[in-house]
């Protein structure tokens, strides 16, 4: 029994050194991060660029992801299939699981140093997000509903999105 004891104690002891007495399952590296999200959203014709804001806030329950994005002047996209598109890409990365919600704030470039902000809950009510905050916020068990267990699945580009014309690169004088 006194052997028990000293090899327990021991075991102990050396898990709070950080060597490990058991071989055990080692931490990953995401597989699809929050900036894989963005990677996807800004591809999409007619995006002239997002940025993330939120995160993880080192509580388990208080973490949010949200973009800051905007379009190009004259959008010609459904904008109701792609705030669906953006909120499926930012529920799919694994890195930052958004317990407190997923936040939208989309702008449509003017030529201007202020961009046009979209009113998105109309849009969002749309395609059936109903319990948004402002900004334009749905909480994780909206998300659950409309997109399942987080992380949830990568979505495909719609086809309607993918077609769109892009405008010509601003050419600088």
């Amino acid at each position: 029994m006194a052997v028990a004891g000293v090899l327990a104690t021991t075991a102990i002891v050396l898990t709070g050194c950080g060597i490990p007495n058991l071989p055990g399952p080692t931490p990953t590296v995401p597989d699809r991060s929050e900036q894989d999200a963005v990677n996807a959203i800004n591809e999409v014709p007619g995006v002239a660029g997002s940025n993330l804001n939120g995160g993880s806030t080192g509580l388990p329950w208080l973490n949010d992801i949200g973009i800051d994005m905007a379009l190009e002047k004259d959008y010609p996209g459904d904008k109701a299939k792609l705030l669906n598109y953006v909120l499926a890409q930012l529920w799919s990365q694994n890195e930052v699981e958004p317990t407190t919600g997923v936040r939208v704030h989309m702008s449509v470039l003017n030529g201007t140093t202020v961009n046009t902000p979209v009113f998105l809950y109309p849009i969002g009510k749309s395609i059936g997000f109903t319990h948004t905050d402002a900004p334009f916020t749905v909480g994780e068990a909206e998300m659950i509903e409309h997109f399942g267990k987080w992380p949830g699945k990568v979505p495909t580009l719609p086809v309607e999105l993918a077609k769109l014309p892009t405008s010509p690169p601003l050419v600088q004088p």
